[in-house]
């Protein structure tokens, strides 16, 4: 949330309101807390997350823009939607390149071997997987962003991944520790009291 808020600043001259700040301020401290608990942290990840939350949060403001001008111009609900998710199935090609490109760098073998014993399709299908799930995943955030605020969005997303984190530690069988927990729930409580604020 607080790439959003800062780039909506800069770009609009949008102030954010006060609970907007305080459940900001909940959240960071969450994040810092839970963070600060996890024995695998590493500050050049921590770096590309923030570069990556910093485009994606980019990305979600100029897609509520287009989304309010797409509006402006056609009257009939549920078109500029549309028109962006049609638009992020064509980019579907080229997620699979450059997930191909990928393998290729980091070594991975580019297709299937030629195995009897294996099912070709299957290894196929399971390629064009990630693109496909990619695509779908920005379909569905750009659905999600016709319909509220970019930083209520970013809330959304910062639950999402809380939420996942969490579940995940639990289906794997990870222990968090305790002072991990308290920053993701003082992280999780931020989230909900942007919500009740509204």
């Amino acid at each position: 949330p607080l790439f959003t808020v800062l780039i909506l600043y800069m770009w609009y001259a949008e102030l954010p309101s006060c609970s907007t700040i305080a459940s900001m301020v909940a959240i960071i401290s969450g994040l810092v807390v839970a963070s600060s608990a996890e024995a695998s942290f590493d500050w050049t990840g921590f770096e590309m997350g923030m570069a990556s939350n910093a485009f994606l949060q980019s990305r979600n403001v100029l897609n509520k823009d287009l989304l309010g001008r797409a509006a402006l111009a056609d009257e009939r609900p549920g078109s500029a939607p549309m028109l962006l998710a049609l638009t992020l199935i064509a980019a579907a090609p080229l997620q699979l390149l450059l997930h191909l490109l990928v393998r290729a760098v980091s070594g991975s073998p580019l297709w299937p071997e030629r195995d009897p014993s294996s099912h070709c399709a299957h290894a196929y299908t399971r390629i064009l997987e990630i693109p496909l799930a990619f695509c779908g995943y920005h379909i569905f955030s750009i659905l999600v962003l016709s319909r509220v605020h970019p930083v209520v969005h970013a809330l959304l997303n910062a639950l999402k991944r809380g939420v996942v984190i969490g579940v995940s530690a639990t289906v794997l069988g990870e222990s968090k520790p305790p002072l991990w927990q308290a920053g993701m729930l003082l992280a999780l409580l931020g989230v909900l009291f942007s919500g009740v604020s509204k």
